[in-house]
């Protein structure tokens, strides 16, 4: 098994790209989430977590912003709950 991806590694390629689909930046959304997720249930112990946890939601929720915008999503929201950890949610209003 590989070890998950660095968060600011993986936000910093999603920050500022174009999305083909919704789908693809869904799947880029969730895959940031789940890297953030395995980041800070690894590193638990660490001091500095909770600093550095504050700054990649505040990145993610940027990020879910923009996807949110560009594929007129009716509402998105970010959540954090401790311990279990970060959720994205991005919503379409049926037509």
């Amino acid at each position: 098994m590989t070890a998950p991806l660095d968060p600011d590694a993986q936000l910093r390629a999603l920050e500022g790209r174009e999305w083909r689909s919704a789908a693809e930046a869904l799947a880029a959304v969730a895959e940031a989430t789940a890297s953030i997720n395995a980041h800070v249930a690894g590193v638990a112990q660490d001091r500095a977590v909770p600093d550095r946890l504050e700054h990649w939601i505040e990145r993610l929720s940027a990020i879910a912003a923009d996807v949110a915008r560009t594929f007129d999503a009716f509402t998105y929201s970010v959540g954090v709950s401790i311990p279990g950890g970060v959720s994205v949610s991005i919503s379409w209003q049926a037509n």
